[in-house]
């Protein structure tokens, strides 16, 4: 890619579609998102911190999402909103591009993170066992499943 195009894609991508800083701070952390996830209820968590929050707090709360609460079932990487971040906010000024080299250092080096460092996001247990039901559980778990019909199931 020559020097211009990458210009131009440059200046494309910041002023097509700038940065707002409340899209990139984790509201885990308060920082600059550096390994940016976005979970399925659409918002954006630092890696680490969301991993560690799925796998520490009560098991009431800790499946949901800290802004709306709902379930959270996937959590993907954002490459294009990592980019964008290193291109709109970190190379634009030296200030800047100090403050992410710092917060990324201290995420590579932070004690409580290291158990989630290369985790899965998403821990094992929140995933779906399919068909994995213990044979005495069956029965209630198809009834659950149905929509609640009028008349419980029979007993056995």
């Amino acid at each position: 890619m020559s020097m211009i195009s990458a210009a131009i894609n440059y200046l494309r991508s910041f002023f097509q579609n700038p940065l707002n800083v409340n899209d990139i701070i984790c509201p885990l952390t308060q920082e600059i998102l550096i390994e940016p996830v976005k979970t399925n209820c659409g918002h954006y968590f630092e890696k680490v911190a969301l991993a560690t929050q799925l796998r520490t707090l009560s098991l009431m709360t800790r499946n949901n999402c800290s802004l709306c609460r709902s379930r959270i079932t996937s959590a993907e990487l954002d490459p294009k909103l990592k980019l964008k971040i290193q291109n709109q906010f970190a190379e634009v000024s030296e200030a800047n591009q100090t403050i992410f080299d710092n917060q990324t250092k201290e995420l590579a080096n932070e004690e409580r993170y290291s158990a989630v460092r290369e985790a899965p996001v998403i821990p094992p247990s929140f995933v779906s066992k399919g068909n994995k039901i213990r044979p005495e559980y069956r029965e209630l778990a198809a009834f659950l499943e149905s929509g609640f019909p009028r008349s419980p199931p029979a007993d056995s």
